[in-house]
């Protein structure tokens, strides 16, 4: 696991700094109350100079020694160094800044009344605690959620597995019942499918020895074009196909076999079954940081067979964890036949 990923920053520098001010202010509170006095201006100086001295000597000095804020809280030997250092040298200089705004000098006066510099140290890192406590707090919590994402990861990852080891017997056990079929009807058929099966075979096995967070639109549209070809094999002149990727959606990142369910359903349940057959056209663009894929025939239309079959459930699965404003659409296309759109996150 990542460095970024085990100690996250809970929260942005300009947000830090926010929330370090109203510890300040409220620690300043405290003061004036718990003074005859009640010098509020006084109060704040001394307590902005202080807590901002600190907050932003941590900040140099983590980034010095090549930590994240987040990591202080890690407790180790740099980062104890950190907040003792920071913490001294940042309430000796709020004290030197206090004493010039007040004209007077705390040093001089904790000698004669050492209650006085307890007061002010005692209130400036119980302020200090509280606001670590606080940090601390907000970054369990960050861990807790980076720990969540990384779980709902790697599950994702094992069910992608899974529905891809469902997916590649499924497409094969068809092709080889309409092999079976053509090779009663028409023998030499059969042969030059076969040889094209081979083909797609051989090039699916490669695929799936590959990276599969490697594989882009381009790859895809690759395989797609192997198993059209398969299957005009079958179909003939009956088939046409027409493939659009655009070159900004050639090289973002895709699940393998993602568009091929779709392709057969669209090729099974749509052209096939009509005798004239008709047109596929798969399509791939960039809209904004979306990536969009159709998938359209001129088919028969939407059936129970097409809507709710194992094909389209496994895509519709498989986008469902692509993340944050991925979906899948199924309608008719029109005039006539079936569109299929699916938006995905853009990764390149």
């Amino acid at each position: 696991m990542s460095n970024a990923l085990a100690t996250p920053d809970p929260l942005s520098f300009w947000k830090r700094g926010g929330v370090v001010l109203c510890f300040c202010l409220a620690s300043a509170a405290v003061l004036a109350l718990g003074r005859a006095d009640g010098k509020w201006s006084a109060q704040f100086v001394y307590s902005l100079a202080t807590g901002l001295s600190v907050w932003l000597l941590m900040e140099r000095a983590a980034r010095v020694l090549g930590l994240s804020f987040a990591q202080i809280f890690d407790w180790k030997w740099r980062s104890l160094a950190v907040v003792v250092g920071s913490v001294v040298a940042g309430y000796v200089f709020g004290t030197f800044v206090g004493d010039a705004y007040l004209g007077t000098s705390t040093w001089e006066l904790a000698s004669r009344r050492p209650a006085i510099f307890i007061e002010f140290f005692v209130v400036a890192v119980a302020s200090i605690a509280v606001a670590f406590g606080w940090f601390g707090a907000r970054l369990k919590q960050e861990r807790l959620r980076a720990e969540l994402l990384r779980a709902q990861q790697l599950a994702a990852e094992a069910q992608l597995a899974m529905l891809r080891s469902q997916l590649e017997p499924h497409m094969m056990f068809n092709t080889l019942a309409n092999l079976r079929a053509l090779i009663e009807t028409d023998p030499p058929k059969a042969l030059h499918m076969l040889d094209r099966f081979n083909d797609w075979l051989r090039a699916t096995l490669r695929t799936s020895r590959a990276d599969a967070t490697a594989h882009t639109v381009a790859d895809e549209f690759a395989r797609l074009k192997d198993y059209v070809a398969l299957m005009a094999v079958r179909m003939g002149q009956r088939l046409t196909a027409e493939f659009d990727c655009a070159p900004e959606a050639a090289a973002a990142k895709l699940s393998p076999m993602l568009l091929q369910p779709l392709v057969e359903n669209a090729i099974q349940h749509g052209l096939e079954p009509l005798h004239e057959g008709g047109r596929l056209q798969v399509a791939a663009r960039v809209s904004g940081e979306l990536l969009q894929l159709t998938v359209r025939d001129s088919g028969a239309g939407l059936s129970n067979a097409r809507s709710e079959g194992f094909g389209l459930q496994s895509t519709r699965d498989r986008v469902a964890l692509a993340g944050q404003g991925a979906r899948l659409e199924l309608g008719s296309a029109p005039g006539r036949g079936t569109l299929v759109q699916i938006c995905l996150p853009l990764v390149v």
